[in-house]
């Protein structure tokens, strides 16, 4: 069943098949369980970068200091450069210290939903319906590999995206190496015609540069919108690095090993609140993602018994609805006590702290016991 821009597969599997798919999914459910220990104790090591970014020593950016270098440094400033940048198609070269183009082309995106239906006698009906939507997007799917290729196709992205940096850049005294710095983000370069040169086929809409054989209000398969993100020169910023000699400023590797050598548009205090955002975002996502391979892991565990019940369908629909609560509650719990170990093991000093409480606690104990004993 097709038509232009959805298509619907169905397939069926005998009770057989599905009780020997269930045995071999208890094996993707081990690699699981012992893969979400894995992600929710290395996520509680991860490097929170904000933290690192307090011990910076403050700096002027116009006064040398010696009794700093080889340590790590911040310093805010303007940022300065004698050269310009541009990119070769559009922007024309302008005072900038680091340029991003982005290019989005209008293009097919394929989305999958499966359903399952249960018959009597415990077979299985799969019910997948392919949709297919145009949306904006950077990197635009292989078409090729759309279930239904024919009439979505996807044409070659034209114009790429592009990146550049400055080769040299200084901050008062200190000079800058450019090669290995780290940007946090970029904003946007409101465009306007004296900064570009546009071919016949390409217009200024709002903040885009658009080209293609449409409007971008209405575009069609394989047009294309772009928009510039660039540090200004002169702007303010904040780096984080290294103090080496001759006032230079180069990368950063905590612990020997954890790169830091990064440029913050704005404050000292504004970039580590950006980094300390990005650290819990990223946190309590890795903390999602070991939960619910924990979950899943569990559910794959007694899928076996769920699939033999469904000889009566309701009885395996029942099932699986106590196991996946269940699991649910036994997985976070597991998770929850995961993290607490894990973050007492990378921190030293608490383990130190809750060895010592478990110590006393256990005296205290021991000796209520031996008086209440007499």
């Amino acid at each position: 069943m097709m038509n232009e821009d959805r298509y619907i597969e169905v397939e069926e599997t005998g009770w057989g098949q599905r009780i020997t798919n269930s045995f071999l999914g208890i094996l993707l459910g081990i690699a699981l369980f012992f893969g979400s220990f894995v992600i929710l104790y290395w996520n509680e090591g991860r490097i929170d970068f904000s933290q690192v970014a307090k011990q910076a020593i403050e700096i002027s950016p116009t006064v040398a200091n010696d009794s700093a270098k080889g340590r790590l440094v911040v310093t805010t400033g303007e940022i300065v450069s004698n050269e310009v940048l541009g990119d070769d198609l559009f922007l024309k070269p302008g005072e900038y210290i680091a340029l991003n183009r982005i290019t989005e082309m209008f293009a097919w995106y394929e989305t999958k939903d499966t359903r399952t239906e249960k018959k009597a006698g415990g077979s299985e009906k799969k019910i997948t319906t392919y949709s297919y939507s145009k949306k904006w997007q950077n990197k635009p799917k292989d078409s090729s590999k759309f279930k239904k290729s024919a009439k979505h196709h996807n044409p070659q992205k034209t114009i790429a995206d592009f990146f550049a940096r400055v080769e040299r850049a200084s901050i008062g005294i200190y000079n800058l190496n450019m090669d290995e710095l780290s940007f946090f983000k970029l904003p946007e370069i409101r465009l306007n015609p004296e900064i570009l040169t546009l071919e016949d086929n390409v217009s200024l809409t709002g903040n885009y540069l658009f080209k293609g054989n449409s409007t971008i209000e209405n575009p069609q398969i394989g047009d294309l919108r772009i928009k510039y993100l660039a540090i200004p020169n002169k702007a303010k910023v904040t780096i984080f690095g290294k103090l080496l000699a001759n006032n230079q400023f180069g990368t950063y590797f905590h612990e020997g090993k954890h790169k830091f050598y990064q440029m913050f548009i704005g404050t000292k205090e504004e970039a580590i609140h950006a980094l300390k955002t990005r650290h819990k975002i990223l946190t309590w996502l890795f903390r999602l993602l070991g939960l619910g391979m924990m979950w899943m892991s569990l559910t794959l565990f007694i899928e076996p018994l769920g699939v033999v019940l469904d000889v009566i369908p309701f009885f395996g629909d029942f099932t699986r609805g106590i196991v996946g609560v269940s699991a649910f509650i036994i997985a976070f719990c597991l998770s929850t006590i995961t993290i607490l170990i894990s973050m007492l093991l990378h921190n030293l000093i608490a383990l130190a702290i809750a060895i010592v409480v478990a110590i006393i606690a256990g005296f205290i104990l021991r000796q209520w016991r031996i008086q209440n004993s007499h």
